[in-house]
């Protein structure tokens, strides 16, 4: 989980697209680079990680824990205030081989 260059926010938009025409090479592409296999469920969030939790990051972090999450993936993007919190509490959960 890191601050989003242009680059990421390009391949999570890749992801999030609706596939068409020439979109599934994009899409594919995209989950080759951030390491995600082509079967997996993934679920995006891009907001600010402030340590205030309005953004929800959270909400999301506690129901994925507590859900089924086989083959499933976080994909975040954003940064700010509480980013290295965010991170460490990622690291701790031991769920950050599939979160990015």
């Amino acid at each position: 989980m890191s601050v989003a260059s242009s680059d990421y926010l390009e391949m999570v938009r890749a992801l999030v697209t609706r596939v068409g025409e020439g979109q599934a090479e994009q899409k594919r592409q995209a989950r080759r680079e951030l390491g995600l296999p082509e079967d997996a469920r993934v679920i995006c969030f891009v907001g600010a990680l402030g340590y205030d939790r309005n953004k929800g990051f959270d909400t999301l972090l506690r129901a994925w824990r507590d859900g089924p999450t086989e083959n499933v993936y976080i994909l975040a993007a954003g940064g700010g205030r509480g980013l290295e919190r965010w991170q460490a509490e990622v690291r701790q959960s031991g769920m950050a081989d599939r979160i990015r």
